[in-house]
């Protein structure tokens, strides 16, 4: 994304501000797709306009709410965007307690894993609810940065849900779920080389005869290896003989989950493990 040409980020922009309008008429992208261009265009060195543009458009609370705690979240980790995202915030009318104090459950949380003086590892996640409280979109995102400014995505996983609404027994279906069946699935990423997604169940008769059929204990979704150094060196010692160094490095990611649902209270519970 910081390397985005000019005319990408102009076709995003557009994407972006071609959403649902205010008075739930419905038009342009979802939620989870104007989240996912916010994303991209605020890791893309965004001018303090074109932030300002992204934070003053949202109408819909879930994606605000989103939107505001993602900007914030990246003043903690001292993203590259963090300059001009610090201009845009010290003005009132986009930073302010009628914005910020909007309802709703989506938020973004960003931290460090490891700090050392010429290089650190970052944390970004990010959590996009419907307007009913069901989960729609789950990112994690683990970034390694030198002091260069280059980056390495290490991981990255992303869960998504939609359909949700009308199963957990909502009043009315939201407005990103309306034409939408229930499914789950996920996507995964290991050193910027992406695994093959996969679908947990499509539709609520999938779900029924997957929920009977898995136990209790958790269930492997995905597992990659990968390797990260391959050294081979040969040394010659004092006595004449040859000796032979072989030095491997790997790093090996390995996701299991847990489904439990409650058909008499209308609840679901799901646990993801990652390591």
């Amino acid at each position: 994304p910081p390397a985005m040409c000019p005319q990408t980020k102009r076709r995003l922009n557009r994407l972006f501000h071609h959403g649902p309008v205010a008075g739930g008429r419905r038009g342009g992208h979802d939620g989870v797709a104007r989240s996912t261009l916010a994303d991209l265009l605020l890791s893309a060195e965004p001018s303090p306009q074109e932030v300002r543009n992204l934070l003053l458009s949202v109408v819909h609370a879930e994606t605000g709410r989103l939107l505001l705690r993602r900007t914030h979240a990246m003043l903690a980790t001292q993203h590259p965007s963090s300059s001009p995202i610090r201009e845009v915030l010290r003005d009132p009318i986009v930073n302010n307690y009628d914005r910020f104090s909007a309802a709703g459950l989506s938020s973004s949380r960003s931290g460090y894993v490891s700090r050392g003086r010429g290089s650190m590892v970052t944390f970004d996640l990010d959590l996009l609810f419907s307007d009913t409280g069901m989960l729609r979109r789950s990112d994690l995102e683990v970034l390694v940065r030198s002091g260069a400014g280059q980056q390495l995505p290490a991981l990255q996983v992303s869960l998504e849900a939609e359909g949700f609404d009308s199963f957990v027994g909502g009043d009315a279906p939201a407005e990103d779920d309306a034409d939408k069946r229930s499914d789950a699935r996920m996507a995964a990423a290991l050193l910027g080389v992406s695994l093959r997604p996969v679908t947990f169940f499509r539709g609520y008769a999938d779900l029924l005869t997957k929920m009977w059929a898995s136990g209790s204990e958790p269930t492997s979704v995905a597992r990659a290896l990968a390797l990260l150094q391959r050294h081979t060196q040969i040394l010659r010692l004092q006595s004449g003989l040859p000796t032979v160094v072989e030095i491997e490095a790997a790093m090996g990611l390995d996701i299991t989950g847990v489904m439990e649902v409650s058909l008499w209270s209308a609840q679901s519970h799901t646990r993801i493990n990652s390591r």
